[in-house]
């Protein structure tokens, strides 16, 4: 048996790629969509990691600019509650930052609240969660 470092794969893994649905990762770009989008960190990382940024939601003004200068060409959205699949592009991977003022040791510590009742800011988590939810992507960054 022949050992490989990490993440290393065969000749016969690299030879042959799925085809149909299952497309490898080789053959195509992967997508990314940026939830709270802050001005973009998560975004750029990605890029660099060779994923393509279909989208982003975000809606704080300073943000939105640096998103526009760097991303001009991205799909934008500035409200996380009109956003899912009627809007939303499918995507391999949604990142993103959801506040959290609410749960932090420094802030008032109130918690996510409830799906119906949620709390001001923290409680966007619930919208987060519907939204990968429902777009049924590969992968989900929370930061």
């Amino acid at each position: 048996m022949v050992r490989r470092p990490w993440g290393q794969m065969s000749d016969s893994q690299t030879q042959s790629a799925p085809t149909g649905s299952r497309q490898s990762a080789v053959s195509r770009k992967l997508t990314h969509g940026s939830l709270f989008t802050g001005v973009g960190l998560i975004d750029l990382g990605l890029e660099w990691a060779g994923f393509e940024t279909l989208w982003q939601v975000e809606r704080e003004p300073f943000a939105l600019k640096v998103l526009e200068k760097h991303w001009a060409e991205v799909e934008r959205f500035y409200d996380v509650k009109g956003c899912g699949k009627q809007n939303l592009r499918p995507v391999d991977l949604i990142s993103g930052g959801f506040p959290c003022p609410d749960l932090s040791p420094s802030g008032k510590k109130r918690g996510l609240g409830t799906p119906t009742d949620p709390t001001a800011r923290s409680g966007l988590w619930y919208e987060f969660m519907r939204i990968t939810r429902e777009l049924r992507s590969h992968w989900v960054l929370i930061e």
